[in-house]
């Protein structure tokens, strides 16, 4: 399946964050919307209307990962958000430090966000 057909068929985002040492992480995931699908995941520095997109440290449409260790240590989040095809959105602002997030997109679309 190409990148595209991967991202375009993508449903699940899980997001388990571990921050600051705490042993006990977090699960976000995308939600499933009537008559759409979720297209794909984006990182922001701050709030996405501040259309300061974050690109991948290292990684392809399959894997990879963001060091964001810098937002923070300058006074700033992190939102994940979720793009649908039909152009809807849902963000998700990571208030508590976190140094990396890695990415994995699987067949049949689905993926997963570790931040720690």
């Amino acid at each position: 399946m190409s990148s595209s057909k991967t991202l375009a068929c993508l449903t699940t985002l899980l997001l388990a964050a571990s921050v600051s040492g705490l042993a006990k992480a977090e699960a976000i995931a995308c939600p499933a919307l009537p008559g759409t699908h979720l297209q794909y995941v984006a990182a922001f520095d701050g709030k996405p209307e501040e259309h300061v997109r974050l690109i991948a440290d290292h990684g392809d449409a399959k894997r990879g990962y963001w060091k964001l260790g810098y937002v923070y240590d300058h006074g700033r989040s992190v939102t994940v958000q979720c793009v649908y095809a039909n152009k809807e959105t849902r963000d998700f602002t990571l208030e508590k430090r976190v140094d990396e997030c890695r990415y994995r997109i699987d067949e049949p679309g689905s993926a997963e966000l570790d931040c720690t």
